[in-house]
């Protein structure tokens, strides 16, 4: 099956505010596995499709912002990885330094290996730092 597509709804699953489609440069079904690590604002996907070719293995961080029109995707960050995975989890850092937002480790099932990423916040979406103004809006 093709599972391309993630939709941000609202509470009540009355008003989709946002619809990401995935694709794969072969035109080939992007099937992927989705998990959000509870105490951050990302979401990421995996692909999972093992019949693509190499190129198309990729995990994807969506970061979830919120506004005054309700939560939508405002960046998104691809990293290649060598082998399509099967299942996986999120963990966030408990802590860390002052000057940097706590590491997301992504723990992944792939058909080869078992895998875990690092994903540094400030890599996955523009960050204000607290000491920066903040842009009227």
């Amino acid at each position: 099956g093709d599972n391309s597509v993630l939709k941000v709804w609202d509470s009540k699953g009355e008003v989709c505010h946002q619809t990401v489609t995935f694709r794969t440069v072969d035109s080939e079904p992007f099937r992927g596995v989705v998990v959000r690590e509870p105490r951050s604002e990302f979401v990421l996907v995996a692909n999972t499709a093992s019949d693509s070719p190499a190129a198309c293995w990729s995990i994807f961080a969506l970061h979830l912002s919120s506004g005054p029109s309700g939560y939508r995707f405002d960046h998104s960050s691809e990293y290649s990885i060598m082998y399509p995975v099967i299942s996986c989890t999120a963990r966030r850092e408990p802590e860390a330094a002052p000057d940097r937002q706590p590491e997301i480790h992504l723990y992944t099932m792939q058909t080869k290996m078992i895998q875990q990423y690092h994903l540094a916040p400030e890599h996955c979406h523009d960050v204000i730092p607290p000491s920066a103004p903040i842009p009227p809006s």
